[in-house]
């Protein structure tokens, strides 16, 4: 029976309450509820405790107080907590109904009608007291103090249970239900020899929680305004995992956190509207945003674990290594049982041939004055400028490229960690966009499998530069050979621009490591930034092939990507139709553009174009015929791209003109190889290397299907990135998007090698004047 006591304010109590409520650790719990004592009852019966499950019903008036007390005994859980909830269905905002519940560890408070975000009423709420540290005692009370403010009388129940499965078990499987205003949270304590877990929620619906895990001491942050007060914290609407270490916190509880609303969670702005009744239920109804969520608790990978997954790796590049190294000493034996075969003839028999192939070029005297406008251009009209300025000039852009991959990784770097250190510090887990399901955190690091996976960018680009610098040695041996003869055989080889292919990706590598650091949208361009450069030098690569002289220059090249990487930046930032609508424009004439420059592969004039638009009026056969059919190709490709973009609006602008650039550049690869075969070149069998590197450029397959599963998106909110989130795929460690690092890594280097070898069958062989311009 409650007792009955007129107060001259009924708002005191709760003011004290709050004022009292004090936080302390689990083993150290005081008994600040005992300044707060009830009246001495005047009957013997309502000396004794009220019992726990079960429902009491009442009503409290303006200066009226209930007070109700429960006695919770040891041994009835192994972590005892209670829970309290109360109704008050006639309560109204401006007459609450105040609750104050003390018990051995503080006080905590709240009134009827609850009053979430200004805009949210809840006329029922239930919370969990902190657990109970009994020390000596058998029983601990918890003491519930009813008070009212309306001048009639309004109505409340209340009921106090005790949390049967309060202590979360590892690797067990917990269903949780809340809604806004019945928080839930749980305990959970390491077992021995367990260093580290993952704290995973799911949950079938879409409604917004958070999920936040702190360390085990009182009073809980529960509340919505609180819960990001303390601990590490996500929101959720259907996956959230938290990894959580025994160094950090020994013993922690487990908060689920309904939002009034999901406006946190999604981009519908309106849904902060409270007369939105498909995302707003009526306050108290049963449909009430209930969400319930599974919890697993499930031990993190071991060392050796972490161990194994990098060996294997690291072992799976350096098999690249060892290829190489045997395909070298393969060579280097077949060279010297050559050299010990040779025919004493066979030299005056190599300089008759010398001299033939002499005999049929012309003098660069004679091809300086060359028309450059001719139905047939060879290489050698446009290898007019001596091998020292080319090679001077292509050098460049190796020299260019490392100041500027210097500088730009050093702030990258810095603010990468920069965020991590946040992200660890505030507990803020939105910040960083994880594939939480499969982040094996160490060290500093929070995704170190993310991180580590890029390896194969650096591994197969310092390998790349050592088979450059082999290349370039041999040509140079090459060229010595024939220069006494005055020999201009095979295309002119500059390498600057390989060497600075080989830095860019291991460049991509560093800065693809530093974005996986903490991936978010400030800082998508780290990712991105190197992989448009080494299209675009593939790309420009393979036009400097047949065109050394009018290959533009290093500065020119790198302001044009610079020029590409500030229009990705504000695709993303500001990526609104009227963007869209001139990015389209832009890309149609720069499409044209390059198409005339590639057909009339001397350059563009007014007369060319006046020319070959009369042969169109007059329907007369075009002057190129199979290069005009390439072209076609390719300007549908680009036009299917432009139209995409403006009509469909996609979310990402950086991904969507990384495809533009990928599809131009195997477009171009294709369009060139075609062309050799068009004059007669072929690829097989003269150039076995470029064929067995077409073949295994294969493995870009595979990663472009690992590369658009989506397991996080920085263009969504937090909440709704997590919903793509996906456990490991490979060793227990590495997830799709790891795989798609290390398989783009072998593509990109077995691209780079096509480009390398790719005119093996002409090299050194036929005369530069003979080798068709295309």
């Amino acid at each position: 029976m409650a007792l009955k006591i007129s107060l001259k304010n009924p708002m005191l109590l709760l003011l004290l309450g709050m004022t009292l409520s004090v936080r302390t650790s689990w083993g150290s719990m005081s008994t600040d509820g005992a300044a707060l004592t009830t009246a001495e009852p005047t009957d013997s019966r309502d000396n004794s405790s009220y019992q726990l499950d079960t429902l009491y019903h009442g009503n409290v008036s303006e200066g009226e107080e209930r007070q109700y007390v429960f006695q919770v005994r040891r041994g009835m859980n192994k972590s005892v907590a209670v829970r309290v909830e109360v109704n008050s269905s006639n309560a109204v905002e401006t007459y609450p109904v105040m609750f104050v519940v003390t018990q051995q560890e503080g006080i905590i408070s709240w009134k009827l009608p609850l009053e979430i975000m200004s805009l949210h009423k809840y006329d029922t709420v239930a919370r969990t007291l902190c657990p109970m540290n009994f020390g000596d005692k058998p029983v601990s009370d918890v003491l519930i103090r009813v008070t009212g403010s309306s001048p009639n009388a309004t109505d409340y129940s209340l009921i106090v249970t005790v949390i049967n499965d309060f202590e979360m078990e590892l690797s067990a499987r917990h269903a949780v239900m809340a809604s806004p205003s019945r928080p839930q949270y749980y305990y959970f304590k390491f077992p021995e020899g367990v260093e580290a877990v993952q704290v995973r929620g799911h949950s079938k619906d879409k409604i917004c929680a958070t999920i936040s895990v702190q360390k085990a001491t009182c009073p809980v942050f529960d509340l919505l305004r609180n819960v990001k007060f303390i601990g590490m914290y996500q929101t959720v609407t259907m996956e959230s995992s938290i990894h959580v270490q025994n160094h950090d916190f020994d013993e922690v509880f487990i908060v689920i956190v309904v939002h009034p609303s999901d406006q946190e969670c999604t981009k519908l702005k309106h849904s902060m509207l409270p007369d939105d009744k498909e995302d707003f239920p009526t306050p108290g109804s049963p449909e009430d945003r209930i969400k319930n969520v599974t919890i697993d608790i499930i031990p993190m990978a071991a060392g050796s674990t972490y161990w194994m997954a990098t060996l294997v790796v690291v072992s799976f590049f350096i098999v690249f290594y060892i290829l190489y190294g045997i395909i070298l000493l393969i060579k280097h034996c077949r060279s010297s049982k050559e050299e010990s075969n040779i025919d004493p003839n066979g030299s005056a028999a190599r300089g008759h041939s010398l001299h033939a192939a002499e005999d049929s070029l012309i003098n660069r005297e004679d091809r300086n004055n060359i028309d450059r406008v001719k139905p047939f251009l060879s290489v050698a009209d446009l290898c007019k400028k001596s091998s020292e300025t080319h090679n001077e000039k292509y050098k460049l852009y190796c020299s260019n490229l490392i100041p500027i991959a210097i500088f730009y990784a050093l702030p990258v770097i810095q603010l990468v960690f920069a965020y991590q250190n946040i992200f660890h510090d505030n507990g803020d887990e939105d910040i960083c966009y994880y594939n939480f399901l499969c982040a094996n955190p160490l060290g500093v690091l929070s995704s170190f499998n993310n991180v580590f996976s890029n390896i194969g960018y650096v591994l197969l680009g310092i390998l790349f530069l050592i088979i450059t610098r082999r290349e370039e040695k041999l040509h140079q041996k090459s060229v010595e050979r024939y220069r006494e003869s005055g020999q201009e055989l095979g295309l002119p080889r500059y390498f600057g621009i390989f060497y600075a292919i080989g830095i860019a990706l291991i460049m991509e590598g560093i800065h693809s490591a530093c974005y996986h650091v903490c991936p978010s949208h400030s800082n998508f361009q780290f990712d991105t930034s190197y992989m448009y450069i080494m299209v675009g030098l593939s790309m420009l690569k393979l036009y400097q092939a047949r065109h050394p002289d009018i290959t533009s220059t290093a500065h020119v090249a790198y302001i044009c990507l610079a020029l590409v990487i500030l229009v990705t930046v504000i695709g993303v930032v500001f990526g609104t139709l009227l963007f869209w609508i001139i990015v389209t424009i832009l890309h149609i004439v720069v499409t044209f553009v390059l198409t005339a420059q590639i057909y009339y592969v001397e350059g563009i004039s007014y007369e060319r174009l006046k020319k070959s638009c009369e042969a169109i009026g007059q329907c007369d056969k075009p002057q190129h015929p199979a290069r005009i059919v390439l072209l076609v190709v390719g300007n549908i490709i680009n036009l299917s791209f432009a139209l995409y973009g403006v009509f469909a609006l996609p979310d990402s602008f950086a991904t969507h003109l990384l495809y533009i650039f990928l599809a131009n550049a195997a477009w171009y690869i294709g369009f060139y190889i075609s062309m050799k075969f068009v004059w007669g070149e072929r690829i097989l069998p003269k150039a076995p290397r470029a064929c067995v590197f077409l073949v295994l450029n294969v493995v870009w397959v595979p990663a472009l299907y690992f590369f658009v599963q989506e397991l996080s998106h920085w263009g969504k909110t937090p909440a709704e990135s997590r919903e793509g989130n996906r456990e490991c795929l490979l060793f227990d460690f590495y997830d799709d998007h790891d795989v798609w690092h290390m398989l783009s890594a072998c593509g990109l280097f077995f691209t780079f090698m096509i480009l390398l070898t790719l005119d093996d069958d002409i090299d050194d062989r036929k005369p530069r004047d003979e080798i068709p311009v295309f």
